[in-house]
């Protein structure tokens, strides 16, 4: 402070007991407790749960930066999205950060976020992955819990598979080997979704190929044969199924014959259309005995199985 100048430095007045700005903070000190205990997000719990869903809708809808929220409420998870997530080349987090923000509103807003997102697996291997994904390091609860619609595509590894002539024996022996493991494996991870809604789950026939080459012309021919899905369904466990109490409508789509071959194969049949509702027997064999099981324990699941096998043919069994 300079010689005949009655201004006052801010450290000589914020070291007075006298000064007015120190005076003001011992006024203010009683509310700053209480201020800080009780930040302006808390005013959010006023609004009513029907408009807090809503905003968070929105803003899930909104949101890019998570793997969640980025098709939301859709997420498909393939082959290509497993390795690309295993190899670290995303920096994308599961969920939004909204849901990291207050304990006391997390529980409210993974219910939402998950209640309303359908789960699309690509097949037994992708399900198995996106459940270890889920259920990943996160210091959040268990977020199997909050899952309530899934489906599972290709269950049993066959869509698009043909087994040749000449290895018929021993491929279909190495197929069904296959098909046990990936249907028991995806049947014994369906307990860790105990708050499951609706299930859908899609098996497939392979097919039988048979070639001729005709001694005039050498134009080869290519027959395909539609195989009983019976045979591929072995490895299931029921009880897996079971044990979803919270489970509603269960979906079982079984592909067969034309249905089954891949377009490019398709093109050059000799028979353009193949296949019959005979051929997934084992499916709706399959879909009773589940049906049994959810009547024995008193469980009122409305059991709905789609048989698909040829072109345009599309058959649909409710087994209420």
């Amino acid at each position: 402070m300079s010689a005949g100048s009655s201004t006052q430095s801010y450290d000589d007045a914020s070291a007075g007991s006298e000064g007015p700005f120190f005076a003001l903070l011992q006024d203010m000190s009683p509310y700053i407790d209480e201020v800080l205990a009780a930040p302006e997000f808390h005013r959010f719990l006023e609004l009513p749960i029907e408009l807090r869903c809503k905003i968070y809708e929105q803003y899930f809808i909104d949101n890019k930066n998570s793997i969640i929220c980025k098709t939301w409420p859709y997420l498909r998870i393939t082959r290509q999205f497993a390795v690309k997530q295993r190899s670290g080349k995303t920096a994308h987090a599961l969920i939004p950060n909204l849901c990291l923000v207050s304990k006391a509103l997390q529980d409210e807003q993974l219910d939402c976020l998950f209640s309303l997102l359908n789960f699309d697996f690509e097949d037994a291997t992708t399900f198995e992955f996106g459940l270890a994904m889920i259920g990943g390091p996160m210091k959040l609860p268990c977020l199997q819990n909050y899952i309530r619609n899934v489906s599972i595509r290709n269950v049993n590894g066959q869509h698009y598979r043909v087994v040749s002539t000449v290895a018929r024996d021993g491929a279909a022996q190495e197929t069904r080997k296959d098909c046990e493991e990936a249907m028991f494996s995806v049947s014994t991870l369906l307990r860790e979704l105990p708050r499951v809604r609706q299930l859908s789950f899609e098996v497939c026939s392979p097919l039988w190929c048979r070639r001729q080459i005709t001694n005039t012309s050498l134009i080869q021919k290519t027959w395909l044969q539609a195989l009983p899905i019976a045979g591929y369904l072995g490895g299931f466990e029921i009880l897996g199924v079971l044990t979803m109490k919270a489970l509603t409508r269960l979906t079982i789509i079984g592909q067969a014959g034309h249905y089954n071959c891949h377009p490019h194969v398709r093109s050059i049949l000799a028979n353009k259309d193949f296949g019959n509702t005979e051929h997934l027997q084992g499916v709706i064999d399959l879909a009773r005995q589940i049906k049994d099981g959810f009547s024995k324990q008193n469980q009122d699941v409305l059991v709905e199985v789609r048989l698909m096998y040829g072109r345009g043919k599309e058959d649909v069994i409710i087994l209420a």
